[in-house]
């Protein structure tokens, strides 16, 4: 879960277009009314899978992995917007299609979106009540996880 959370972060996302994604094609546009160079990616979910389980994975579970994915659609579309400083400002990714190859459910959409803003602006980030805080690991044994 924790390799989920940092997906949001700018850095991952570049990192993840560098090791498990292509650029297919690129122009200049504007986002927002900001100029941005607008890339097509194409990543491979493989290489994704690969990177985003890391070396937590046993073996034997990883060997399963790879033949669930064997012969199946494992390329995701993506779109990346950065802007004159090579700082993201937004980037999607559309999963739909490498969800309905793996089994999972034939209609809706797996499409996600990250937007960045306000670069170099102070943030304030104040911290939940102790109410509203759970040791995430508790609530996976509690769910049987």
């Amino acid at each position: 879960m924790l390799r989920a959370f940092e997906m949001g972060d700018p850095a991952k996302q570049l990192e993840l277009v560098e090791k498990t994604g292509r650029v297919i094609r690129s122009e200049q546009t504007r986002l927002d009314g900001v100029p941005a160079n607008h890339y097509f990616v194409e990543f491979d979910a493989r290489k994704q899978i690969a990177l985003f389980l890391g070396e937590d994975v046993p073996a034997e579970q990883r060997a399963e992995i790879e033949k669930r994915l064997d012969g199946r659609d494992l390329l995701l579309p993506a779109e990346l917007w950065l802007n004159a400083e090579q700082l993201p400002l937004k980037m999607t990714m559309d999963m739909t299609s490498f969800m309905k190859s793996a089994g999972g459910s034939q209609t809706g959409e797996a499409k996600s979106t990250y937007t960045y803003s306000d670069w170099g602006t102070p943030v304030e980030v104040t911290a939940p009540p102790a109410a509203e805080v759970g040791d995430y690991a508790e609530m996976m044994q509690q769910a049987g996880g």
